[in-house]
């Protein structure tokens, strides 16, 4: 048996796991224990969506063409996607994870890149929405009907997380792409599956400046704004009460050592019957709790067995949703 061998066998009946196994789990305790302590991590990291922590550290910053573009490194368990905006609170910077990938296992790694602009347009019941976003411009050269060779300026890439807004977005669809909200483009193309990784993704729009600047209409940071919809506020339910009327029957002398039954009948304006009414029975006095009383649905029983309250008088009383909608006053009299 080689030297390998015997390790193996040894790792084996300590831990159960193959030496790729046990190699990960130390590789993540190793990153865990000093995750925090580089000097790359970046304690200032939030998500743009719901301003939740992201613990993550950010290194290799250069420029890329136009763009600048930094290394993320976060555990095994962050919510980081591709598609993700995080906001750097110490920074004021927003970034576009624009890739993402498992490393063994062990942590995520990918790329950010540094939004350079915020575009705004409207939901479809007239919100205005927010979204930073990497904005690519370039000269690009095409063919007119004559196949002669034309210089294309104005031609923008955007990038935007893909998203239940963004996905809304159409060819046409026109967006202002200056910081005066003065130049107006139009999406010449919409791409949201060359970068459709993961959960969320990203789209890619491409946009061309157009001559339709309107300023009735092309205004508040938005093309062909347009009022919000406004939803009518829900009317207050109607007062069930308003029209109801409780009718108490019953004596209105209750003898003292003496039980009496009292009934209750509900009608509306017009005195047809009411049924299937919530109510609640409620004696009006200040010594309440010398009066015994038994309810059966509609029916209630009382009785007053002290001698001290003969000459009293109190109120009972029907509550529907705490409204008094009918009484009846009882007086306290001698038992014969």
């Amino acid at each position: 048996m080689t030297a390998l061998e015997i390790f193996k066998k040894r790792m084996l009946n300590s831990s159960g796991s193959t030496i790729r196994d046990e190699n990960i789990k130390n590789s993540k305790i190793l990153l865990q224990s000093t995750f925090y302590e580089d000097p790359s991590f970046n304690p200032h990291i939030t998500f743009w969506e719901s301003d939740d922590k992201l613990d993550c550290r950010i290194f290799s910053r250069k420029k890329s063409s136009n763009l600048v573009i930094s290394t993320i490194q976060t555990l095994l368990d962050s919510n980081l996607v591709v598609g993700s905006i995080i906001f750097d609170n110490n920074t004021k910077e927003y970034w576009l994870c624009t890739n993402l990938f498992n490393i063994g296992e062990i942590h995520k790694q990918g790329e950010l890149t540094l939004c350079n602009y915020t575009l705004l347009f409207q939901s479809p019941e007239g919100v205005i929405l927010s979204y930073p976003c990497v904005d690519n411009s370039t000269n690009t050269i095409g063919t007119d009907e004559d196949s002669v060779l034309t210089t294309l300026n104005g031609v923008h890439r955007v990038k935007l997380p893909f998203d239940e807004n963004t996905k809304l977005i159409r060819e046409a669809r026109r967006f202002f792409l200056d910081k005066y909200s003065t130049t107006t483009y139009a999406v010449t193309n919409v791409n949201n599956t060359t970068f459709n990784y993961g959960s969320k993704g990203l789209i890619e729009l491409t946009l061309q400046q157009d001559s339709s600047y309107n300023r009735d209409t092309d205004k508040n940071g938005v093309c062909n704004y347009f009022e919000p919809i406004t939803t009518p506020p829900n009317p207050d339910p109607p007062d069930e009460t308003a029209n109801l009327f409780a009718n108490i029957t019953g004596n209105t002398n209750l003898k003292v050592g003496y039980s009496r039954t009292y009934l209750v009948n509900f009608s509306d304006n017009d005195g047809a019957a009411v049924a299937d009414v919530d109510f609640e029975w409620n004696v009006e006095c200040n010594f309440a709790d010398k009066i015994t009383q038994t309810i059966s649905g509609n029916t209630i029983k009382l009785q007053v067995d002290d001698d001290s309250l003969i000459g009293e008088s109190f109120l009972l009383c029907i509550l529907v949703d705490g409204k008094n909608v009918g009484e009846i006053e009882i007086t306290i009299v001698e038992g014969f």
